[in-house]
């Protein structure tokens, strides 16, 4: 769309297709500028700091098996983040931390959602080129990500991938008569026991990000996920969004090699809640997860004939306005939320490595270096140096450590099409 401005303004992988929105639609044209280095004394901190934060995973991180009675849970999904950090920061499978881990792993199979999740991010995310978190390389298509994944590696994806499928909530598993904010179908629940009959499936936000950011790791490393568990994820996510939101100017921007394109267009501010019962009370985390949830789905569903134009239209549309309630509510040093009481647990430290990691993930995958006016890495990797400890650490629980490590580490790949595309020549 050349005059028209093909901005598909979306956040995280707007895989342009179809027609964009109109120009009226955009508020200022795109202007090309220079997408300069992050300080070197910035690189150099945050360097320090990951092998800092490495050399606590290998020494202090997990637990010996026989210590934590009864948290066997726990500790599969603590074996499955540490991994998942090593493997990031291009440790060598043989490193006794690592071995340690895919030991654990390999001892059974995932029992639940969070865990197969997990489990698949560990197999299969992609190791940092040349150990440098500030590597500018191009996610690779769909192929050769999982090359060098061993056979038992490949075995274990496929169960965890077969898992998620199954739980996958059909139609009719929860409260969808009730209207579409309590429709849980598309979705994944928490629960770790097997849905019978007579019990409701009740989906969450949380949940659904992490299986979907573990199909859409597997499906990089060639797993096969079937078209409908995207068309219904991205279903479920369309109307759990917030209905309506107050009026901003979303300042977009994409990176392009060495230079970055920025412009202006109105939207919405609408976020996501933990459900869509709770759409009316966003939190941060929630409304990156489900932006960085319809940005996979738009990018898996490129090619799929059910991804219909209306469809198209609806979700880079969503995913605007879900990034403008991120550039409104924006805050580095805690997780975001709007209503007070609803989000008690949610505002304190637990979470604050929860949206960190999310932001993250999802300004990687749409190739954003600004969320409005504010750098969300410097800002955030500066918040990070500065909390954690001498010892490596930020927090005794295994993900405040790996999840802090994983945003320092930008640990993400951009989308396999483009995400923010104008005109050319813009």
């Amino acid at each position: 769309m050349r005059v028209r401005l093909r901005l598909l303004c979306l956040l995280g992988v707007l895989a342009v297709a179809g027609p964009l929105p109109a120009p009226e639609a955009f508020a200022g044209s795109p202007s090309k500028v220079a997408d300069e280095h992050y300080p070197a004394e910035l690189r150099a901190r945050v360097r320090k700091a990951i092998e800092l934060g490495l050399k606590h995973l290998r020494t202090r991180q997990m637990l010996p098996v026989e210590i934590t009675p009864g948290l066997d849970g726990s500790d599969f999904q603590e074996a499955a983040a540490v991994r998942w950090v090593l493997r990031r920061a291009g440790v060598p499978s043989d490193d006794p931390a690592f071995a340690e881990a895919s030991k654990r792993l390999h001892a059974r199979a995932p029992n639940d959602v969070e865990e197969a999740s997990l489990l698949l991010l560990a197999l299969c995310s992609q190791p940092l080129v040349g150990a440098d978190p500030f590597a500018d390389v191009e996610a690779p298509g769909g192929k050769g990500v999982g090359a060098g994944m061993t056979p038992e590696d490949r075995a274990l994806m496929n169960r965890a991938v077969g898992l998620l499928l199954k739980r996958q909530i059909k139609p009719g598993a929860g409260l969808g008569a009730l209207g579409k904010k309590h429709d849980s179908a598309g979705g994944w629940e928490c629960a770790s026991s097997v849905r019978t009959e007579d019990r409701l499936a009740f989906a969450d936000v949380p949940t659904t990000y992490l299986a979907l950011l573990g199909l859409e790791s597997a499906a990089r490393s060639g797993a096969e996920v079937p078209a409908g568990t995207w068309l219904s994820a991205l279903g479920l996510l369309l109307g759990w969004q917030a209905p309506e939101g107050p009026k901003v100017t979303l300042r977009m921007n994409t990176v392009r090699g060495k230079d970055r394109l920025e412009w202006t267009e109105p939207a919405q501010a609408r976020g996501f809640g933990w459900s869509g019962s709770l759409s009316d009370t966003p939190s941060g985390y929630d409304t990156v997860a489900a932006a960085l949830s319809l940005a996979m789905c738009q990018d898996a569903l490129q090619k799929e004939r059910g991804f219909t134009k209306d469809l198209r239209r609806r979700t880079r549309l969503a995913l605007r306005d879900a990034l403008a309630w991120v550039q409104q509510s924006y805050d580095i040093k805690a997780n975001p939320v709007t209503g007070k009481g609803v989000y008690d647990n949610v505002t304190g430290p637990l979470y604050h490595h929860h949206w960190l990691q999310g932001l993250a993930r999802l300004g990687i995958h749409a190739r954003m270096r600004f969320i409005g006016t504010h750098d969300w890495y410097q800002e955030g990797a500066e918040e990070l140096l500065r909390t954690q400890g001498s010892g490596g650490a930020w927090n005794a629980i295994w993900w405040s450590n790996c999840y802090a490590m994983l945003f320092l580490m930008r640990a993400s790949l951009h989308s396999i099409t483009p995400v923010v595309t104008v005109s050319e020549g813009g």
